[in-house]
């Protein structure tokens, strides 16, 4: 994509300084969220979702608008938190209003799947949000994750999101974890933290939020300083 692409880059002079450009944005809803994953950069939990922080319906097709705008068809977004089905019936709200508008550009929305307790409920949600322009939706699944949620429901929002979605619609981050995994909630402390480096020798992880606290000991002394140098 060329900067000449953006449509704030196309009034300005060739001397001008340009914008770069963004062809997608991740509408982050809430930082709510039932967990409270050793792995997360945003320090969500159940008890962070305050009303000064929560992403509007307005604000959000504002932003999903804005990025149509900048982007044209190239133009995506993705829904995320904290937990994006936290609040369902906001959520089925955004995407109602964007497919009367047309804006189209919905890449995904991912979620934690903690909500899918029965197949009714997961089948009847998707079903609804794909009618409102869903095509994919991501199931996290890994090692902190399955700490707090039960395996059982992302197993069940995998197979419902296949059938109302189709094989493309679901994306598992991670299926090698959903293959073989790891649950760590009756683990001991030690044990715990021997699964937790295990994963981060497998797979690395943003070291912001949460995962600060939780995870940066658990690296060899040599990173811990030079991370700790820029605290």
């Amino acid at each position: 994509m060329r900067l000449e692409d953006n449509v704030v880059n196309q009034i300005l002079g060739p001397e001008q300084p340009k914008f770069k450009i963004w062809s997608s944005a991740g509408l982050m809803l809430t930082y709510w969220c039932p967990s409270r994953c050793a792995c997360c950069y945003v320090f969500a939990g159940p008890d962070a979702g305050r009303e000064e922080s929560e992403m509007s319906v307005e604000l959000a097709l504002t932003c999903w608008r804005g990025v149509r705008e900048l982007a044209g068809q190239r133009g995506k977004v993705h829904i995320t938190g904290g937990e994006a089905f936290g609040n369902y019936e906001r959520l089925k709200t955004i995407l109602q209003v964007a497919c009367e508008e047309q804006l189209g550009g919905l890449e995904k929305i991912e979620t934690n799947a903690y909500w899918c307790t029965n197949d009714k409920l997961v089948h009847r949600r998707l079903a609804e949000l794909k009618e409102f322009g869903l095509t994919r939706l991501q199931v996290s699944t890994d090692v902190y994750h399955q700490e707090y949620i039960p395996l059982e429901r992302v197993e069940r929002a995998v197979r419902i999101a296949r059938e109302v979605l189709g094989e493309t619609g679901i994306q598992v981050r991670w299926r090698d974890f959903l293959a073989e995994p790891v649950l760590v909630a009756n683990m001991s402390g030690s044990q715990r933290a021997a699964a937790f480096s295990a994963a981060l020798a497998k797979r690395r992880e943003r070291l912001l939020g949460r995962a600060t606290d939780e995870l940066v000991n658990l690296f060899p002394l040599i990173i811990r300083y030079v991370w700790q140098g820029f605290t």
